[in-house]
């Protein structure tokens, strides 16, 4: 079990003490924190120094949000493991530079990405359009998945999924067919069927709001659920964010995101993927649109009539049968668009 930590990181005093008694600054030293905002998993602040910045996590055992969402600290391990061997596997900048984990206290320290920046979630909830970046997303996903398809050594390494049943299957999938129990024999069929699957490093958070651009450059953060498993759950994931936020928005680029994602992602993958990989991975993105609409970790943007509109098409799909597609996507948009 987790041990008791000795420092909140969150109480300035205590950070200070912390950079001192780690000899992570000088006695003396002009020092800053701020906590940043954002995440639900983590206590994150921001250091700075006179010469360097540095941002701080802290593991929390429960997540902030109104239902009740618990995980081992712990997975601030992971994410530090993680870090390193994303940095490995990418080009120079697409991932912050690891500086230290600190396993009796489930801190991990990075470096601060330098202003200016922006997040991408923020990016795409306006009116420009961010279509190129949409690109690079995806070439950056399909650039994990490739540099670590069927690789031993990192499936030996990362072959526990704990932390990502505790925060993705068990609070997207779990707790929305518990809910929504007609839609069980479906899940089943096409989502846990496949859990044995390995085949790629899966990053299990890949989404806009874990995205920095600067210099329009993609910097992926936050890897606490980093494990070897199926590609497909990435996929689905990172889709099922970009389709809401289309549908939030309505514009005209927006509304094509999605479409745009998955043409470069799965042009860049197709030398490895079969097409019931393609379709498993179409399943997972529907699956992951009905967790946001319906599950523990809703959308904060997409208002109401939206939302009850996706969650009766997708629960008359899973609970009838329909035939999935490699642009199930489009087929999703075209009937929330025209619905009634």
């Amino acid at each position: 079990m987790t041990n008791l930590c000795n420092y909140d990181i969150e109480k300035s005093e205590d950070l200070y003490s912390y950079f001192l008694t780690h000899q992570m600054m000088n006695e003396g030293e002009s020092f800053e924190s701020k906590m940043l905002t954002g995440g639900v998993s983590n206590r994150t602040v921001l250091v700075t120094l006179e010469n360097e910045q540095y941002v701080v996590k802290q593991g929390l055992a429960k997540l902030r949000v109104t239902e009740d969402w618990f995980s081992d600290p712990e997975r601030i391990h992971t994410e530090g493991r993680g870090m390193i061997a994303l940095n490995n596997l990418l080009p120079e900048g697409q991932v912050p530079e690891f500086i230290y984990l600190d396993k009796k206290n489930n801190i991990l320290i990075m470096k601060a990405i330098e202003n200016p920046h922006d997040n991408f979630k923020d990016l795409l909830l306006t009116d420009a359009d961010h279509s190129k970046l949409v690109k690079q997303m995806a070439e950056l996903l399909a650039s994990i998945h490739t540099a670590s398809w069927n690789n031993k050594k990192l499936k030996s390494e990362f072959i526990d999924q704990k932390y990502f049943y505790q925060l993705r299957i068990n609070p997207f999938f779990k707790f929305t067919i518990d809910k929504y129990a007609e839609v069980s024999d479906w899940f089943d069929e096409n989502i846990f069927k496949y859990e044995s699957i390995r085949n790629s490093l899966v990053h299990g958070d890949f989404s806009p709001k874990n995205i920095l651009v600067k210099n329009d450059q993609l910097i992926l953060l936050d890897h606490e659920v980093i494990h070897y498993g199926d590609f497909a759950f990435d996929y689905g994931f990172s889709m099922a964010h970009l389709f809401l936020k289309g549908l939030h928005l309505e514009s005209k680029h927006a509304l094509k995101y999605s479409e745009i994602y998955s043409k470069v992602y799965i042009n860049k993958m197709n030398h490895l993927l079969s097409e019931e990989d393609i379709l498993r991975a179409q399943n997972l993105f529907l699956a992951c649109v009905f967790a946001r609409v319906a599950g523990k970790s809703k959308t904060n943007y997409l208002d109401l009539k939206k939302e009850k509109i996706i969650k009766k098409i997708l629960l008359k799909w899973f609970s009838g049968k329909f035939e999935i597609t490699k642009n199930i996507n489009k087929k999703l948009l075209n009937e929330v668009l025209n619905y009634g």
